[in-house]
């Protein structure tokens, strides 16, 4: 049984690109625009300070007391698993974990002593 090699005319010779243009710039998605929004200045506590230093400036005070000052308005965690829930997400983008899985990760715990009962223990 011979063989019969099927050529295509229309089909790319080897070194040519079917893409002459190339690929169309990159500039309009959301990730680019909050890029570029979050290089600009502004002034907090008369410092200038770019809008991306503003922003984790909040997040990690909010993560360090769970409250923080927002546009002259307090945010705080309403209980701990708020907070926490917090803290575990800024860890999981501030430091990605390449060699676990989600399912993997470890959980965290938080152990709550009331003072009243921290006063009990001691014999107080």
């Amino acid at each position: 049984m011979e063989r019969k090699s099927i050529t295509y005319p229309n089909r790319w010779k080897p070194g040519q690109s079917g893409n002459p243009k190339g690929r169309p710039p990159k500039g309009g998605g959301l990730t680019e625009l909050l890029r570029v929004e979050g290089e600009e200045l502004i002034s907090v506590g008369g410092e200038a300070i770019t809008q991306k230093q503003a922003l984790a400036k909040a997040v990690w005070q909010f993560a360090l007391t769970g409250e923080v000052w927002l546009s002259g308005k307090r945010l705080t965690a309403e209980s701990i698993t708020q907070w926490a829930a917090v803290v575990k997400w800024l860890y999981s983008y501030v430091e990605p974990s390449s060699q676990l899985a989600p399912e993997a990760e470890p959980e965290l715990v938080v152990r709550v002593i009331r003072a009243d009962q921290k006063q009990a223990e001691d014999g107080g």
